[in-house]
């Protein structure tokens, strides 16, 4: 009787699940609280990541937000880190102490423009999107196609419009230079406007500060909105200190 041969069915090869692009979990106004957190009770030593947790920020030094920490301050280059395991160490980086202490005029802006950009899909976005974004649905459209998910997408602009702002720090102004440029009249036929949206605008000494918003808003919009602007609100305080610092007695 005739064996036949039986011939095994080839294997299919094993498809390894792609991974979604990395990013910082927090945005570079929470990193900077952090790493002054860091500065503080580490200054210029190196500590364990255990003790960077425990001592600076409160948290369970093997937890999820304490990984995610570290992980962002090293994405945006505030620290630098030593060893692997329970032996890692982190320690405030070149560009970390810029931003904390660094009394020149403009250079601690300058060094966070510089952090803000680090982040390589922060950066690959920024230059393909300019100074303004597509509006949330659109983005999040782009990023799904970049392999986020759309939780992941939303979680990446929220950190995405926290830290760009960041890259748009001009060099700074020389004393010699007037603090404020002469304003022209506000025109509104110059606001380029669509259907359905609205301006508004406000006088202020420097000059007019206008806004475009659409004209109805859902809730959940109106609250991403309120964020934004205390956000601005926040950051332009800061700059007006930082020059009232910076001006001549």
């Amino acid at each position: 009787m005739d064996r036949s041969s039986t011939t095994k069915p080839a294997s299919s090869p094993i498809r390894r699940a792609e991974r979604s692009p990395s990013f910082p979990y927090i945005g570079l106004t929470r990193a900077v609280e952090r790493l002054t957190e860091f500065h503080r009770q580490a200054e210029r030593h190196d500590i364990s990541v255990a003790d960077a947790a425990t001592l600076a920020w409160g948290l369970t030094p093997r937890s999820s937000a304490a990984l995610q920490t570290v992980a962002a301050l090293l994405a945006y280059g505030l620290i630098d880190s030593r060893g692997a395991g329970d032996r890692r160490t982190v320690r405030i980086s070149d560009l970390g102490r810029r931003a904390m202490t660094d009394q020149l005029p403009g250079e601690r802006e300058q060094a966070l423009a510089v952090a803000a950009l680090k982040p390589r899909l922060i950066t690959e976005f920024r230059d393909r999107w300019g100074p303004e974004r597509p509006a949330n649905a659109v983005a999040t459209d782009l990023l799904t196609a970049h392999g986020l998910t759309t939780d992941g997408a939303r979680a990446f602009l929220r950190v995405y419009d926290d830290t760009v702002a960041y890259a748009l720090v001009t060099s700074p102004r020389t004393i010699d230079e007037p603090a404020y440029p002469d304003t022209p009249p506000f025109d509104a036929s110059t606001i380029d406007t669509r259907p359905g949206e609205e301006t508004n605008r406000f006088t202020i000494d420097e000059g007019v500060v206008t806004i475009v918003f659409p004209a109805v808003m859902t809730p959940d919009s109106v609250d991403e909105l309120e964020q934004f602007l205390n956000l601005f609100i926040k950051r332009a305080r800061r700059r007006a200190v930082a020059h009232a610092d910076r001006a001549p007695d």
